[in-house]
Order: C-alpha cells, then structure tokens, then sequence
C-alpha cells in the first residue's frame, strides 16, 4: 500500500483511545490495517529504521525539498556505485516547452519518497516541478536493481510522480544537493516477500482521474515479459476482496481490462493478452456502406513489413522499450520480429529506431531492412545463417537508403542512397554485391542523379524514378544505361513485372492530389485510372491484377482514410471501406484481403496495431 494512502495515528489521539478501550481499540484497529494489505505507519522522516545503518525501511516515508517552484525535472541517471544503486534527478528553470531559455535552480522542489510493495517499487512525488522530460538513462549493472521507471500517468503533462520497478527488497537513503536529489538504494532482506492479491487495471496511460488513482492506489508496473505496464491497487489480505474491489472499479473504468490477480512473493504480474486481444478485435477500425465493421487483429502490437507468397514467413516491427546504446535514454525502439508457420521470434536482439520497410531474399537467407535514425536510413541485411548483421553504409552505400530491391540471385542489393557530403540531397542508384569482400561490395551503377523514390528488379531489369524530374526510368544493371519510360513521380511494379502503376502529380501541387496512370510494360500501352484524388498510398496485390490504394477521407474524423481498389480485368474502381488506418498492405497470400496498420496510443506510447481485412 502506498505510504501516503496510510492512516496517521498521533501520541494524542493513541492516548484518547487508550483512555476509552485502550488495547482493545488499537488492537482492532492493528487488525484491521493488516486485513486490508498495509501495516502500522510511521510518520515522514523519522529516523531511519532500515537494518542498513542510515537507510530508511520499506514502510518509511521521506519528505524533503526546500520549497523551489517552477522547475524542471531535465535527467534522471541510475547508476551502479558499489553496494549502492544511486538515482539521481537533475531540475533546471525554462525548457524548450515554454520557450525559455534553460538556467540553473539553487534549490530543489519539495517531494515525497515512498516505498511500494509486491512488486517492489520505489514511488517519487513532486511538488513544483513543471515538467519532466523523458531524458532516462540507467547503467547496465543498475539495470539489474533497477528494472525500470515510469511516469505514473504519461497521459497528463501536469504529472509529477515517477515509479522505478526494483528486482528486490531495497533500503533507500535520500540526499540533496544544490539542483539534484539523489537516492541511494540497497539491497534490504527484511523486505517481506509474500504471496500479494490485487487489482490489475489494463489502463497505463489512459485518462484515468486522480480521485480514482488515489482511492484504489493505483500505481504502475513493469509486468513479467519486462515490457507490457498496469496500474497495480494497494494489495489486499484475499482473493476475495480484491475480486470485489475489481467488480466495483469495472463500473468505473469502462474499456480497460480490470482483474483480481494473485502476485507470488518478489514476483511481477502477468500481461493478460488474451484480454487485449479480445480488446483489440472490437475495435471498428473499418466503415462499409455507413455500418462499422470488426477486422481481425494478426499481431497485437507490431507492423506487418513482409510477407512471403506462401504465407509461411512474415516480417514485423515490434517496438520495445529499451536502452540507447549511444546515450544510455530509456526509448521506444523497433525489433525485428520472424513469424515462421504461425510462431514469432525475435530475429535480432538489437533494438532498431524505426524500421521503415524490410525484404526476404528470394532464397530465404537474408533480410535487407531500412532504419530511420537521426536523419538517416541506414540499410542493413542480416544473414540469418551466419547471424551476421552488415550494415550497408559501413560498406559505401551511403547514410540515406531510399530504396532497395533484391536481384534474383539474391547475392545483390539495388538501392537509391544519398550521395552525402556536400552534394547531401541528391542521390544515386549503387549496389551491394555480396559475392564480392567486404569493403568492396558498393559501387555506383551509374554516376548520374536519381531520387527518393522507390526501385524495383524485375525480369532482369532495374526500374526507379526521379521525382524531381518527374520520370520514370528502366536500367539493365548490366550496362548502367537508363532509358526513360514515362513521365511520373513514383511507380508500382506488380509481381511479374507485366503492369506498372504511376502516379503523377497534378499541376495544384499543394493540394497534393494526383492522377494514377497503368501502363502495360509488355507494349507501352497508358491509360489513367485514378484522377484528382489526395492518394497517401497505393500497392499491387499478390496475384498483380488488382491496385489497392489509400485516400485521403477529408472531413470525417472518425474514418479518415479510404481504401479502394482498381480491378484490371474488368477495369473498374470500387470503395471498399473507410478505416482509421493510414498505413496498408496487401496480403502476400490472398488477393483478396489487405493487412491495415492501425496506431494506437497505449501504455503511454504509440504503439503499432495490425488487422487483416477480407473482402466479402
């Protein structure tokens, strides 16, 4: 139970009770405490009681601070100093949110340290402090004590209260310094660790009211799979109780998945993702003909990037929270998932900042994915015989990967890079020939200007754009020689390479309409299919005879996307939905269903959801 929900009992009104039943009276009241999950209190900043000399117990609480408003909390670090785990705080005046120039602080906000149990957490509150920035960091041995931190509700930018998941019992020993509170924590076992029942709330980073928070004493958990968060009630003597707890706050909390959970001794609770998929599957992420309509969800929280013809592999991101190895800050990073014949994997243990886009090599030894990272799209392929990771750029072919297509060989890579340096901005169509040693695998193919745009190889042809001067080109790689196709400013190659799809934008450039042109590639024959319409996207299904592409719904709030396709065969437009989604991708296996990426704000973070939809 969380120390400042705990009743407080003065000599004086101990003394009035013992003068009226005396034992008796303290003794229930003793009881009674102890049946609803807590102990007897002591009050803020008595004298540390911890078996570690100086330390405070687990059912102390600290109040210190010298009164300073306005500030800033800019840092937290966690690091391992000896027998200690320290966590030190950094405040400043001004930030970037209000437009102030940073200055120092000579004196810290008041706050409150207290301690919470089953799981072990350590709960810091602020009083005076404007904002907090997310700039987190924690060492590599720290993080073995320290599992993580989270703001108790990321939802509010007024929130001021910080919890840090600990591996263990901890003792904990606070000081202050000019514009830094620091916390020293050890391990403690005197720390109870016992069989605990709770709520669990489905509901980190949702709009959950204070009054409500405070009731309940609803603070946030890391849970077991060290990835998933709830919000965790004060513990409670039984089952029992906790399950009548969960039925009443379920008329409160309408949408979240609320449950009387049994917590072993030093354990974390377990993630419920039977309910959130259930959950998720109710969501009306399409609209047909005026009536909602469920689509079923294929991966809970990750982005469909690949999927192979046969349906046996597929490719995500996943994001994770995980640990900058470049300046130790707690983010939200991508992993690179495999799902091989209905069960997924992690296929590298690395987190990625954003992974844009990723292929299988035809022989299904390789995967080539593209990271978004400070201003760069780094390539990268993964040998998953070797589990070697090769990063592209290292090799030459440049920081800012527009683009890539396997050969059939699969031993090249074709891509539009930037060319970087001076000329930063312009790009060039290079490869990567993996039969060659490294060091030497990069070379241009040809030394003219391309463009940000997409590349494909079909038929032993390169196909790319330029989208500054708006045309299209073909390239045997043999030669390095282009040839223009037609005018345009990205294009869609469909499987056999016999159609492409090209869309051109219409003089009103601002209003970011475009026309979509189909041309035959067997006979150079052009036709417009689409005109004048805002398209964010538009891709091939698997069969090559239908174009799915996604509109921009201006002015419905709800839906503000719609998804068409073009059938070739019997040339005609038709509407199928519109969705919430503004990201698609056909399905590798059936022409007739499509994979909409839905983003969701969840557990204080956007988080990537994908459904399939099918066509009646």
């Amino acid at each position: 139970m969380h120390p400042k929900h705990r009743k407080k009992f003065t000599k004086k009104q101990i003394i009035t009770m013992a003068s009226i039943g005396g034992a008796i009276v303290l003794l229930l009241a003793a009881v009674a405490w102890i049946l609803i999950g807590g102990m007897m209190p002591s009050k803020p900043n008595d004298p540390p009681q911890s078996a570690v000399s100086g330390y405070y117990r687990y059912d102390q609480q600290f109040q210190g601070g010298r009164g300073t408003r306005d500030t800033t909390l800019s840092s937290v670090d966690v690091i391992q100093d000896g027998e200690d785990t320290v966590i030190t705080f950094f405040f400043v005046k001004g930030g970037d949110l209000y437009n102030e120039e940073i200055s120092e602080v000579r004196g810290v906000p008041d706050y409150v340290v207290s301690y919470l149990q089953d799981p072990d957490r350590l709960c810091v509150e602020f009083d005076g402090v404007n904002y907090i920035y997310n700039s987190q960091s924690i060492s590599g041995e720290a993080g073995e004590l320290v599992q993580s931190m989270i703001l108790n509700r990321p939802v509010y930018e007024q929130e001021r209260t910080m919890v840090f998941n600990l591996s263990q019992g901890m003792a904990f020993r606070v000081q202050e310094k000019r514009d830094q509170i620091i916390i020293r924590l050890r391990p403690a076992e005197e720390v109870p660790q016992t069989t605990s029942y709770h709520v669990s709330v489905d509901g980190y980073g949702n709009d959950i009211g204070q009054e409500t928070m405070t009731k309940y004493g609803l603070n946030p958990t890391i849970c077991a799979d060290y990835e998933n968060r709830v919000l965790l009630s004060r513990s409670y003597a039984t089952m029992a109780q906790a399950q009548s707890v969960a039925t009443e706050l379920s008329q409160t909390l309408a949408g979240t998945t609320i449950e009387a959970v049994e917590i072993g001794a030093g354990g974390l609770p377990t993630y419920n993702t039977d309910a959130e998929l259930a959950r998720l599957n109710e969501r009306s992420v399409v609209r047909s003909e005026g009536d909602a309509v469920k689509a079923s969800v294929i991966a809970a929280r990750g982005r469909l990037l690949y999927q192979s013809g046969d349906g046996a592999i597929s490719l995500y991101a996943k994001p994770r929270e995980r640990t900058s190895l470049k300046n130790g800050q707690l983010t939200l990073c991508d992993e690179l998932w495999i799902e091989q014949n209905g069960e997924q994997t992690r296929l590298i243990d690395a987190g990625f900042t954003s992974i844009l886009q990723a292929n299988l090599s035809p022989d299904g030894k390789k995967v080539a994915f593209v990271d978004m990272m400070d201003e760069m799209n780094v390539l990268y392929v993964y040998d998953m015989e070797s589990q070697e990771l090769i990063n592209c750029s290292e090799e030459g072919f440049g920081l800012i990967a527009s683009d890539f297509a396997w050969d059939d060989s699969s031993t090249r890579i074709y891509g539009m890079s930037d060319i970087g340096g001076e000329t930063s901005g312009h790009y060039q169509l290079k490869q990567i020939d993996f039969s060659k040693p490294k060091g030497e695998r990069a070379s241009a193919l040809e030394e003219l200007p391309g463009g940000d745009g997409p590349v494909y190889y079909r038929g032993g042809m390169l196909y790319f754009s330029d989208p500054e001067s708006n045309t299209i080109y073909k390239m045997n790689p043999g030669d390095g020689r282009r040839q223009v196709l037609t005018s345009g400013v990205t294009m869609r190659i469909n499987g056999d390479g016999t159609l492409m799809a090209v869309s051109d934008m219409l003089a009103e450039e601002s209003t970011g309409a475009v026309d979509i042109r189909l041309m035959d590639l067997r006979d150079g024959n052009i036709k417009t299919i689409v005109e004048g319409l805002l398209v964010l996207d538009y891709k091939w299904s698997s069969d090559g005879t239908k174009l799915y592409y996604l509109a921009d719904n201006s002015g419905d709030e709800d839906y503000p996307c719609a998804l068409y396709v073009y059938d070739v065969g019997e040339a005609r437009n038709t509407k199928l939905c519109d969705t919430v989604a503004y990201e698609f991708v056909p399905s590798a296996v059936n022409a007739n269903e499509v994979m909409l990426i839905d983003i969701l704000s969840r557990q204080g973070y956007d988080l990537p959801v994908t459904y399939a939809l099918k066509q009646e």
